[in-house]
């Protein structure tokens, strides 16, 4: 077995680890007893779930969405006689589980108000939030994305400042830039998939009436 094991290392260096070299496959893999079997699997079984404890985070809170739970509530009552309060608990609820963040369940969706681009909400914006960015995430933002692609530096002389950069952006600029981007995506990907009319509904509503003030 301890040629074999060679060979299995020296495939994964080609194969997985894109090493120089070249393996020649066998035309057949050599006969194994029971006992040796059995433990080259645990071996793999047990290699398999360390890797897989490195890549999976543990279980948060409420991640998994078949659990059930139940609810009590207490009340904590101030005593007279100056000794400390007394807890009194209800009993516990019927049990009920809580709806991943993708289920709608039966709600109506959250409605997100998008401001009307008018002369006097352009004049009436400012930058509402800011990013703080280190010099060399700076340049990187400030290249010709098709320079960067070839290997061509179209802005780096060498010449560092020793600055940060605050950058500062609308938000609602930004959400209305992400809802264009984000349906002109939507109509290229329906022209292969067919599905827009599944997740995306537009309905004409009244402009609500300004409330006067009495």
């Amino acid at each position: 077995m301890a040629a074999f094991g060679d060979f299995l290392r020296s495939a994964m260096n080609i194969l997985v680890g894109q090493g120089d070299g070249a393996i020649t496959m066998p035309a057949r893999w050599p006969d194994i007893d029971p006992a040796t079997g059995a433990a080259i699997a645990a071996a793999a079984q047990q290699s398999f779930e360390a890797r897989l404890k490195s890549l999976l985070s543990p279980e948060t809170r409420y991640e998994d969405s078949l659990r059930q739970y139940r609810m009590r509530a207490f009340a904590r009552v101030r005593r007279a006689d100056g000794c400390a309060p007394e807890l009194i608990w209800t009993e516990y609820s019927e049990p009920f589980t809580i709806a991943p963040w993708y289920e709608s369940s039966g709600l109506p969706p959250v409605k997100i108000q998008l401001p009307l681009i008018d002369g006097k909400f352009l004049r009436n914006m400012k930058p509402n939030v800011a990013f703080a960015m280190p010099e060399d995430l700076f340049n990187l933002l400030q290249k010709d994305p098709k320079k960067s692609v070839a290997g061509e530096d179209s802005t780096s002389n060498g010449v560092s400042l020793g600055l940060m950069w605050l950058c500062s952006f609308n938000i609602p600029i930004i959400t209305i830039c992400a809802f264009i981007v984000l349906n002109i995506f939507l109509s290229l990907f329906n022209l292969f998939f067919s599905w827009l009319l599944f997740f995306k509904i537009c309905i004409p509503i009244p402009i609500p009436s300004p409330k006067k003030v009495p």
